[in-house]
């Protein structure tokens, strides 16, 4: 019996050590790796939280891709340009051709017209250099104004032995569509309607100004310039300093020809 005893006190004194070893080696399975994800997961948040401003800055450091220049050169691109010497006249001239430089439907038709005159003219500076006579064009030059988004572009063609010609055109930079009598009128604060007779009496004035007795002359020619059609036909834009212009048609004597001429419309 005391043998017995003996051995069963012996079996437990040896499985004690045995049960607090395994209990250790479980602590230490489980407890170290969590530990260890813990910490990797907030070296990982940390790195997120330092590299968020560089992405919330990006777009306010980056200049914006819509905005736009604000000088009419950004808005003038050159179709062709020359000084040549003409054997008729014995002298040098130039042309300068503008197109508008903005991307939108508008803008490429008024190009489209622009670029069939220019051509004309090219034709005509070519074919009169070997003539004995000059009725042509000579020079070719323009001006362009930007008044708030408002771009005006006013070319003229000069032709010395003939009629000197326009080609008026405005464009809303902001929105690349043409601005027509009615736009600039409303920029005024105005109609067209409101404007007929301040546009009948720049065109009269500048008509009997340029050709004297003409109006008395060539009474039909005059009555045709300064017809309520011609009125409603010619072409508004916007000069320096916010001046309103008209480009509008001229008829006199037969033996000149038709022109046209650019005056300037009083708003009182």
């Amino acid at each position: 019996m005391k043998k017995v005893l003996s051995m069963i006190l012996l079996i437990a004194l040896i499985a004690v050590p045995v049960g607090c070893s395994g209990q250790n080696k479980e602590t230490s399975k489980y407890e170290a790796p969590t530990a260890a994800k813990t910490t990797s997961a907030q070296t990982t948040a940390g790195a997120e939280t330092t590299a968020a401003p560089e992405t919330t800055q990006e777009p306010t450091t980056a200049p914006p891709e819509t905005t736009a220049p604000l000088s009419v050169e950004s808005y003038i691109k050159i179709y062709k340009e020359d000084t040549y010497y003409n054997n008729t006249r014995k002298s040098d001239f130039t042309y300068v051709m503008p197109l508008f430089a903005i991307d939108s439907a508008d803008a490429e038709a008024i190009n489209s017209e622009l670029t069939a005159a220019y051509d004309e003219a090219l034709k005509q500076i070519q074919f009169y250099q070997t003539q004995p006579f000059n009725d042509g064009t000579y020079n070719v030059s323009y001006e362009a104004y930007l008044n708030d988004s408002i771009l005006s572009l006013c070319v003229k063609e000069d032709r010395p032995a003939s009629a000197t010609t326009y080609h008026a055109y405005n464009i809303d930079v902001a929105t690349g569509r043409e601005v027509k009598n009615d736009g600039i009128a409303a920029h005024f604060g105005t109609t067209t309607k409101a404007l007929h007779d301040n546009i009948l009496a720049a065109v009269d004035s500048g008509y009997r100004s340029k050709f004297s007795n003409s109006a008395e002359r060539n009474t039909s020619r005059y009555q045709k310039t300064v017809s309520d059609d011609n009125i409603n036909a010619a072409r508004l834009f916007i000069g320096a300093n916010n001046a309103l212009k008209v480009m509008c048609d001229f008829y006199w004597d037969a033996m000149i020809g038709e022109g046209r001429s650019v005056l300037d419309v009083s708003l009182d």
